[in-house]
């Protein structure tokens, strides 16, 4: 829930057209899906972000300026010109209030890395 009380979900979806949005960033298989709810429900914005494989979002936390932070994981190559270091990643992307995208960050080693929490 942000400062004005609008409520933020984050999650992934598989589904090229979700809510009746497209993305023009690489769609693979499932995209991380960021929806911004006014307190009574009504839809104001989705956002579907992904590389070519798969971006799956397990954390958020809305900041002091309503900026959105997302966690979750990215096994994607070519995700927001980011290099993967192999197997999943961990990702966060920040967003502003109103959806817009200002920046994506990609970190891990071979394995698989996840953010589960973002403080």
């Amino acid at each position: 829930v942000d400062g004005a009380g609008d409520i933020v979900a984050a999650g992934y979806t598989v589904s090229s057209g979700f809510d009746g949005q497209t993305n023009n960033n690489n769609i693979g298989h499932s995209d991380l899906m960021l929806m911004k709810l006014s307190s009574a429900g009504a839809h104001q914005w989705t956002v579907l972000r992904g590389g070519s494989t798969n971006e799956f979002a397990y954390s958020l936390k809305v900041d002091s300026s309503d900026a959105i932070l997302v966690g979750g994981y990215s096994d994607s190559t070519d995700l927001d010109s980011q290099s993967n270091a192999g197997g999943n990643d961990v990702m966060v992307m920040k967003f502003s209030s109103a959806g817009a995208h200002q920046w994506t960050v990609l970190r891990g080693g071979s394995g698989n890395e996840i953010a589960y929490a973002l403080e």
